[in-house]
């Protein structure tokens, strides 16, 4: 199951490009990078020291730079900027995405690939991807799967 888990994990080495927080890195393909949209039915969202925490639940989709995610929930953990007197990046700016997590029904699609899952962890610091719960990847006519 590790072994399914870590090799989806690398195939879909996305998380790098989800988030872009890099604009001068390149962009796994020729399109220009995207702002990352997330779109559910509901959100919810707490800061507390520097740290925010969103969760959006409902129809979720989030679309970035060559991808787009489904799920019935999304959690996003993050730390906020610490300039308090800029308006604008007191209000809902971060400096960096920590850890990203979908659950229910996900999906996601890239380019010629497409993934399925009971779960996603994106851990963006460390370039990896988690697929669990049932993991399927289909590309290329190839499906490669595994249970748990």
């Amino acid at each position: 199951m590790k072994r399914i888990a870590l090799t989806i994990a690398t195939v879909l080495c996305v998380s790098t490009w989800i988030f872009a927080q890099d604009k001068s890195k390149p962009t796994p393909t020729d399109k220009p990078l995207q702002p990352t949209v997330i779109e559910a039915e509901r959100s919810r969202s707490e800061t507390n020291d520097g740290e925010s925490y969103l969760i959006f639940s409902g129809s979720v989709k989030l679309t970035g730079t060559n991808l787009v995610i489904t799920c019935n929930q999304l959690e996003v953990f993050a730390r906020t900027k610490e300039n308090e007197e800029d308006e604008e990046a007191a209000i809902g700016a971060f400096s960096s995405i920590q850890r990203i997590l979908a659950t229910g029904n996900v999906r996601i699609v890239q380019e010629e690939r497409t993934a399925t899952a009971g779960r996603l962890e994106v851990l963006p610091n460390e370039e990896v991807i988690i697929l669990t719960e049932d993991p399927m990847l289909f590309q290329d006519g190839n499906t490669a799967g595994g249970k748990g």
